[in-house]
């Protein structure tokens, strides 16, 4: 059993909230080491219960990881609901997600990786690698359903965009840089929201840049 997890006195088969506290379990112990290696005797344990009642509530530890991504899901939605909701703006509506995830960072939460971590740990091919690729279309999707309510320009693209940068700001919080998100929040702020120039593109996104190129250099964000 891992030391930071102390056993609980095993609960009554027919308690109330032995399936809560089963899921309370197994989120504490996925997040700080994934799943594989994680047991069954060790989630039951860290939940109080002997393995037979944990199968009770779930036909397999397959099924815990997925009510386990389900609580990740609801959580996160939650969360970026609240903040965008309290955005002052449009814009800052949009870019509320790096606001969470710079939150999530600074205070250690559990929340930051797991859909990436369940979908490199098990692949895409595994059930529980294509649930957490579900969730993540999900949370891209509700992007784009952000962008778009503010007459942002393509915001299916602006939502890949963001996918990409949150998906490397974790690695980069993993690598210990401590402004991951805001990095990749000041990237995302030049996905300008203006309709595209007839010269193409990525006319748009370097004209952006320019008007961002002093702020830019006040962060060292200019190679020099």
């Amino acid at each position: 059993m891992d030391p930071e997890t102390p056993a609980r006195t095993p609960a009554p088969e027919g308690a109330p909230g032995v399936r809560e506290r089963i899921v309370e379990a197994a989120y504490a112990l996925f997040s700080r080491r994934g799943v594989r290696a994680v047991g069954v005797d060790e989630l039951a344990a860290a939940a109080g219960v002997v393995p037979s009642t944990l199968y009770r509530h779930f036909r397999s530890k397959d099924d815990l990881v997925l009510a386990y991504l389900k609580r990740r899901f609801q959580e996160r939605r939650a969360a970026v609901s609240a903040a965008v909701s309290a955005a002052p703006d449009a814009e800052e509506a949009i870019l509320a997600v790096f606001d969470v995830f710079a939150r999530w960072f600074r205070t250690g939460s559990p929340e930051v990786i797991g859909f990436v971590q369940v979908f490199i740990e098990m692949g895409p091919g595994h059930p529980l690698g294509r649930a957490s690729a579900a969730y993540l279309a999900q949370n891209r999707a509700s992007l784009e359903r952000t962008a778009a309510a503010a007459g942002w320009r393509d915001p299916e693209g602006f939502a890949w965009s963001c996918h990409l940068l949150l998906q490397g700001a974790i690695i980069a919080h993993e690598e210990d840089d401590p402004d991951a998100a805001g990095r990749a929040r000041d990237l995302a702020a030049l996905l300008s929201p203006a309709p595209p120039p007839a010269a193409g593109p990525l006319t748009g996104l370097l004209r952006a840049g320019s008007r961002n190129v002093p702020r830019l250099r006040q962060q060292n964000f200019i190679c020099r």
